[in-house]
């Protein structure tokens, strides 16, 4: 049952990190004086 649960959420935890990161990202290289 696990399993099948990790399937189902794996992507969407993994769409909604993928933006986490970007967003992280673009805030980082405004911060840095580059």
């Amino acid at each position: 049952m696990a399993s099948v649960d990790a399937d189902l959420l794996i992507p969407e935890l993994g769409q909604q990190f993928e933006q986490s990161v970007e967003h992280a990202r673009v805030e980082v290289c405004e911060a840095l004086p580059i």
